[in-house]
């Protein structure tokens, strides 16, 4: 695998491949959002983990704005809308309009917001993804009003809003490293238990409506390893910036036990620490080949050609090759299988 990953390296300008991602005794550090990358796009999560780059961040560079403000950047509204959406879920009498009114004023102030005309437009259009993302958790949840909250463990980020932070989740992994899993879930129901995600995107075509789903799989695989034991399916809703019926997609899994939640988030951990991790193997092409599996080879084949480059990440339009069709159904059979195998849900 060094072999193969030194004129990628040369390639695409980046360090060689390190001696391993972590060292016999050691701690290593992994977010959870990291994780869920690996999963999503294992390229992307193992060059952010392993090689220690990051994405491009042009909302970070005060020159790329604009010196007057039309809209709120992506990345603000997402956001200022969730930080608004968790407190109205978490104290449903207090008022959405109200709280949202108050916490856009302070980032008008600060230059975050638009002014004028184009702050009213923007106000309609942000009132209108809170109280469809309010409508979307009133069915996830039939009716029943609750308190709605985010779990987050390990180091707090000093602006986290959480109430407290749990310890990390300890995972250990063979010779003698562990693992300090940090980060958040999603917004946690309990009644039915499940992971809420709203989007401020409209809902997305084809395999790409199934990409939030791995959300609440770790999600309900982290819940399992702290110790939570779970007597029903575990619920997933994504929650879209409309108010349609099909703007709500759910997806159930069977209940992990927390030996099997810590043992698949081993095998994940050591994959993406102990592994290399050149190659193009989205989430996108790992459902096409679930679904032709029993198509013959040539199918598998013409589903592997079509993997991308992706279009974000730290290795971002990388131009490497799909792994061997052996090693992607292998990965399909190990690091995906309780996605597949526990999924409930519209058909893949």
């Amino acid at each position: 695998e060094r072999d193969a990953w030194g004129p990628v390296a040369r390639r695409l300008r980046v360090a060689e491949l390190p001696a391993t991602g972590a060292t016999p005794a050691e701690r290593v550090e992994v977010s959870f959002t990291v994780l869920r990358r690996f999963l999503e796009d294992p390229l992307q999560g193992w060059a952010e983990q392993v090689l220690g780059l990051r994405s491009d961040d042009a909302e970070a560079d005060p020159y790329a704005r604009e010196d007057e403000l039309f809209r709120t950047e992506p990345l603000e509204r997402r956001n200022l809308l969730t930080d608004v959406f968790l407190e109205h879920a978490a104290d449903p009498t207090k008022d959405l309009a109200a709280l949202y009114e108050a916490r856009a004023e302070q980032l008008e102030l600060s230059g975050v917001m638009p002014t004028g005309v184009f702050k009213e437009s923007e106000h309609r259009r942000h009132l209108a993804t809170l109280n469809a993302w309010r409508g979307h958790l009133r069915r996830a949840t039939l009716g029943a009003a609750q308190p709605v909250e985010v779990l987050r463990f390990g180091r707090a980020r000093e602006h986290a809003r959480q109430r407290e932070v749990a310890e990390p989740v300890l995972i250990p992994l063979s010779g003698g490293v562990t693992v300090e899993l940090r980060g958040a879930t999603e917004p946690l129901v309990a009644h039915p238990a499940g992971s809420f995600t709203p989007s401020v995107s409209p809902p997305p075509r084809g395999v790409m409506a199934f990409l939030p789903e791995l959300r609440s799989l770790l999600d309900h695989a982290l819940l399992a390893a702290r110790g939570r034991e779970f007597s029903t399916p575990y619920q997933g809703w994504c929650a879209y910036a409309d108010d349609a019926q099909d703007a709500l997609h759910t997806v159930e899994y069977a209940p992990f036990t927390p030996v099997e939640a810590r043992a698949w988030l081993a095998q994940l951990l050591e994959a993406l620490l102990f592994e290399t991790h050149a190659y193009l193997l989205p989430f996108q092409v790992v459902v096409g080949l679930h679904r032709s599996q029993d198509k013959g080879t040539t199918a598998l084949e013409e589903v592997l050609s079509r993997a991308h480059p992706a279009a974000f990440g730290p290795l971002a339009g990388a131009e490497v090759a799909p792994p061997e069709l052996e090693e992607a159904l292998h990965i399909l059979a190990t690091r995906f299988r309780p996605y597949f195998g526990r999924r409930r849900g519209q058909e893949l």
